[in-house]
């Protein structure tokens, strides 16, 4: 897939949002469309959804620091998180609730 553009990447970022009920955190957000679109690096991605609540202010809403949510949610409070399980250079896997 190409570099992708401003335009289009909040255009991705749009539709992942409206598919996540629940919310989605920016930086899984991020992280999706980064694997959707290798090629595009991640600070222009980072940039370009930074402020999808002021772009797109009728279609989305942020209830609190981290997630954007679609502005007609039903009130389901499943966030869509990032991966919080590590290797640690011991080879061995570390998971965030082991803590």
């Amino acid at each position: 897939m190409a570099n992708l553009n401003m335009q289009q990447i909040r255009e991705r970022a749009r539709a992942i949002v409206a598919e996540n009920p629940g919310g989605i955190r920016f930086d899984a957000l991020v992280e999706r469309i980064k694997q959707e679109s290798p090629e595009t690096p991640e600070n222009t991605i980072s940039g370009s959804v930074y402020n999808l609540k002021k772009i797109f202010s009728s279609e989305i809403i942020k209830p609190s620091r981290g997630p954007f949510k679609p502005a007609n949610a039903n009130g389901d409070d499943s966030v869509v998180v990032g991966d919080t399980e590590q290797t640690a250079p011991t080879g061995i896997k570390v998971r965030e609730s082991e803590f």
